[in-house]
């Protein structure tokens, strides 16, 4: 029979900040890293896409995927240790510290 984690040794999962807008980022990534690689490349008869244009989307595209990154990273990770750093701001006492619902998700 499999053994099964306790809940005390998995870390809780708060999920993602605005999923739909991590998703819109990746987006706006691809799209405009895909702009910038077919104009390059020749694909385009559009002389109007100079390169000037052709870098501005694949900056805004870099910028947005760096943007969707950070999301996912604070999402995941730094909310976690930002509680932690809060909790320890608090100089508990008495025989039971875990007397809040946030210290009780943290002490469990």
């Amino acid at each position: 029979m499999p053994e099964t984690q306790s809940p005390a040794s998995t870390p809780p999962d708060y999920g993602i900040d605005a999923p739909g807008v991590v998703r819109n980022l990746f987006i706006v990534t691809v799209v405009g890293c895909a702009l910038y690689f077919t104009a390059r490349s020749g694909l385009w008869s559009e002389p109007s896409l100079t390169s000037t244009s052709r870098a501005r989307a694949c900056s805004r595209g870099l910028g947005c995927g760096f943007m969707g990154c950070w999301m996912l990273y604070d999402s995941k990770i730094g909310k976690l240790r930002e509680r932690d750093k809060l909790l320890d701001l608090i100089p508990w006492r008495g025989p039971k510290p875990c007397s809040t619902s946030v210290a009780v998700v943290a002490c469990s």
